[in-house]
């Protein structure tokens, strides 16, 4: 029987009903997953997040889930996903911005629609988290 990487980790005999062996097989990437996820929340503690979720469904998406932030936790100590959620949503806000400018230059539209952002989501000096929101320094 093959092992997962959890079992081979704790050089323990994996079981049929292992509950990480599914989502941290015994290749390269799950052992590299599986690293990530132990050093940042420990695996007592996601076998335990998994017992606790009945669909499967569900299961998948909290590994992938706790996969990536542990990732970006170890790439940005600091920050975590943060990290890259805030570039991305400042290019969002960007894009939906030029967008809004093409739209009212159109000849048909005439100023006439809505805007694609709101006065309060251009402006920026509303935001109390505008701090937090700051993207990291590079």
């Amino acid at each position: 029987m093959n092992y997962c990487a959890s079992c081979r980790y704790r050089r323990s005999r994996c079981s049929s009903s292992c509950p990480l062996a599914p989502y941290f097989p015994a290749n390269e990437e799950g052992e590299r997953n599986f690293q990530a996820v132990h050093r940042v929340f420990g695996v007592n503690r996601i076998a335990n997040i998994l017992r606790q979720i009945e669909s499967s469904d569900l299961r998948d998406d909290a590994v992938r889930s706790h996969i990536l932030e542990a990732q970006y936790r170890l790439q940005y100590p600091v920050y975590g996903s943060v990290a890259v959620i805030v570039p991305l949503l400042h290019q969002t806000r960007q894009a939906l911005l030029e967008l809004d400018r093409l739209l009212n230059l159109l000849p048909h539209n005439n100023n006439t629609s809505t805007p694609v952002l709101n006065d309060q989501e251009t402006s920026g000096n509303d935001n109390p988290n505008q701090e937090i929101l700051r993207p990291p320094p590079q």
